[in-house]
C-alpha cells in the first residue's frame, strides 16, 4: 500500500455534489455502558466526507449521544437492559430507503438475543454494503452462513483479539500468521477483512492482499477501530469500492495516528484528535 494508491482510491467528489451525491451512513451500535463508540464512528464518517450520518442507538442514550453528536440524524432505536431489542430491527427496516452504508458494532456490547439480533439485522438489509466492528464480530461468529449468503458487500474489521475470537485461536497463533490467516478467512466467508494491528492486512474474497506500511502505537486506544470504522463506511457511502475504501482508509487512518503523535506524543493520541486530524490529512492527499 502506497500514499500514491490510497490517493487514487478516495472517492470522487463532484464540484456540483450535495449531500445526496455523497451518501447516507447509518451507524448501529451503542449500549448502556458504551455511549461513546457510535459517536467517534459518526463523526469519523462525517470527517471523511459522508453526506449524512444516522446514529441507531439504544433510546435511553440517545439524549448524551444527541449532545455529543448535534451534525448526526438519530434513530432512537427499542432496548432491553441497556441494549438493542430485537423489535428494533422493525424500525431499522423502515430506514434503509435512502441508506448507502451501513456500520454494526461500535459499542453495541455483548448481550443475550445478540446473535439472534444480528442474523435478524443481515436478512433485513437490501444489499447495502455493511461494515462489522467490535462486539458485532463477536455477536454474528456462529453465524457466517448467513454472511456468505449476504447478497451485498460485508467487511470485517477485526483486531487480532477479534480475529482469534472468530477463528477460537489463541491471539498469539493470529500474530504468527497474520497474512494467511487472513487470506484464508477472507476467501472462505467471501468477505473483505481488515485485520487491525501493527502493519494492518487487507485481504478480498478473490485473495488480493495489501499490507500498510504505516502506523504505531499511537493508535493503541479503545476508539481508535471506531473512527477507522467510520472512515470505511463513509467512503463505501460515497460510492468507493471495498478495496478502495479499506485502502484508503486504513492509509488514512494511520497516517493521521502517526501526524498527531508529532505534536501530541505517542501517548496522548486520543479518538477526538485522530477524527479532527481526518480533515487534516484529507486536505493533504487532496
Amino acid at each position: 500500500m502506497t500514499e500514491t494508491l490510497a490517493k487514487e482510491f478516495l472517492p470522487v467528489r463532484p464540484a456540483y455534489g450535495h449531500k445526496g451525491t455523497f451518501g447516507h451512513v447509518l451507524v448501529l451500535g451503542g449500549s448502556r455502558s458504551f455511549v461513546g463508540a457510535p459517536i467517534f464512528t459518526a463523526k469519523a464518517a462525517l470527517n471523511a466526507g459522508a453526506g449524512l450520518v444516522t446514529l441507531g442507538v439504544p433510546e435511553s442514550i440517545y439524549p448524551l449521544a444527541a449532545i455529543q453528536s448535534p451534525e448526526s440524524l438519530f434513530l432512537p432505536l427499542y432496548e432491553e437492559e441497556g441494549h438493542f431489542a430485537l423489535n428494533a430491527i422493525d424500525q431499522i427496516k423502515q430506514s434503509l430507503n435512502k441508506i448507502k452504508a451501513i456500520a454494526v458494532g461500535p459499542g453495541m456490547s455483548r448481550f443475550t438475543g445478540g446473535e439472534e439480533w444480528m442474523r435478524s439485522l443481515f436478512s433485513s438489509l437490501n444489499g447495502q454494503p455493511i461494515v462489522v466492528d467490535a462486539d458485532g464480530l463477536y455477536l454474528i461468529k456462529n453465524s457466517l452462513d448467513i454472511v456468505r449468503q449476504y447478497q451485498g458487500n460485508v467487511i470485517f474489521t477485526p483486531h487480532p483479539g477479534e480475529m482469534a475470537v472468530l477463528l477460537n485461536l489463541s491471539v498469539n497463533d493470529v500474530e504468527k500468521n497474520r497474512i494467511e490467516i487472513a487470506n484464508n478467512f477472507a476467501k472462505e466467508n467471501n468477505i473483505y477483512l481488515l485485520l487491525k494491528g501493527h502493519r494492518a492486512i487487507i485481504a478480498s474474497p478473490d485473495g488480493d492482499i495489501y499490507i500498510n506500511p504505516l502506523g504505531h502505537d499511537a493508535l493503541g486506544k479503545g476508539g481508535s477501530g471506531d473512527v477507522l470504522t467510520g472512515i470505511v463506511s463513509a467512503f463505501l457511502a460515497q460510492g468507493a469500492s471495498p478495496i478502495q475504501a479499506l485502502v484508503s482508509a486504513s492509509y488514512l487512518h494511520a497516517k493521521t495516528g502517526e501526524e498527531k503523535a508529532k505534536t501530541l506524543s505517542h501517548y496522548g493520541v486520543n479518538p477526538p484528535d485522530l477524527i479532527d486530524g481526518i480533515r487534516e490529512e484529507l486536505k493533504r492527499l487532496t
